[in-house]
């Protein structure tokens, strides 16, 4: 749940997987294990805007499906925010809104109750972040049914009306996961969220995100300054002191829900040392996660 970074630090201080292969089966909460012939991905280009928002096809085929975001927006390092989702059980789409919504807001009381009810009310399929210096592409698994993906971004404008669009998708499974790079788990580790990733990884590769926790996540990326660790970003977190970020904007994966798998690919991504977070808020604290020490520094090469 990143957001613009005129946004991202009174957002922050307020708020076994299966993987498949071309050879094997996917399993996923609450889907069951399907065929992955071998065929390419669906890919739907996405590019978001503030003043035009964006555009998804009616349908697509079910099984794995890229969807390449971009922006044209580049003021004060915008950030746009895809995020999918199907709903679960009688929940309607536009309550899941609501409970992302409460899951936003200021007091942790709202925000765990509404990220918890979000976990009763969706199944949250993931999406991209992106701002106009990077296109990001990520690759869901998607079996059939209908899904609503969304800005989540227009939470955080002022009179703006979050938009939902319908994407129904159809038929059996079909596809292979796209070759990774690397894995990056989501993972509780001691109690506490945490990723778990290579500390070197390659510029512009695909990497295998896996959500192994019992909580949602997302994966937000930001280049910091060099020699930056973990301990710099956390006194940063806890005090506000110097700012360990070398730019103003992030970007990455939409948030996942437990037994979620995506794969993600940013282009144009400059070589240098990184910070993965997650503001997702805490299902029991409310705080978000990377304050609760959810980030982790590699250097992409």
């Amino acid at each position: 749940m990143m957001v613009a970074r005129s946004k991202l630090y009174s957002f922050a201080f307020r708020v076994s997987i299966v993987a498949a292969s071309a050879a094997t089966a996917l399993t996923l909460t609450g889907t069951v294990a399907v065929a992955a012939p071998r065929h390419r991905p669906t890919t739907v280009p996405v590019v978001m805007t503030l003043d035009e928002g964006f555009t998804l096809p009616q349908s697509v085929r079910a099984g794995w499906v890229t969807f390449e975001v971009s922006t044209p927006d580049v003021s004060g390092g915008f950030l746009h925010y895809l995020q999918g989702f199907r709903t679960l059980g009688a929940a309607d789409p536009d309550v899941v809104v609501a409970d992302l919504r409460a899951a936003l807001s200021p007091d942790p009381a709202t925000a765990a109750a509404g990220i918890a009810a979000t976990a009763r009310d969706a199944d949250l399929v993931g999406g991209a972040a992106v701002d106009a210096a990077t296109t990001v592409s990520v690759t869901l698994p998607l079996t059939a049914g209908t899904y609503y993906f969304f800005d989540l971004n227009d939470l955080f404008v002022p009179g703006q009306q979050a938009v939902l669009h319908k994407l129904r998708v159809v038929g059996g499974f079909i596809g292979h996961a796209p070759a990774a790079d690397a894995t990056i788990a989501m993972r509780t580790v001691a109690g506490a969220p945490r990723f778990v990733a290579p500390t070197r990884l390659p510029a512009g590769g695909t990497f295998r995100i896996v959500n192994a926790s019992d909580e949602i996540h997302e994966l937000a990326t930001q280049k910091v300054v060099p020699g930056t660790t973990d301990v710099d970003i956390q006194r940063f977190f806890d005090s506000g002191t110097t700012t360990p970020f070398a730019e103003p904007s992030l970007r990455g994966a939409g948030a996942i829900s437990p037994g979620r798998i995506v794969y993600l690919r940013i282009e144009r991504l400059s070589a240098g040392p990184y910070a993965f977070m997650c503001f997702v808020p805490g299902k029991h604290s409310g705080v978000p996660h990377a304050i609760e020490g959810m980030h982790t520094v590699a250097t992409m090469h």
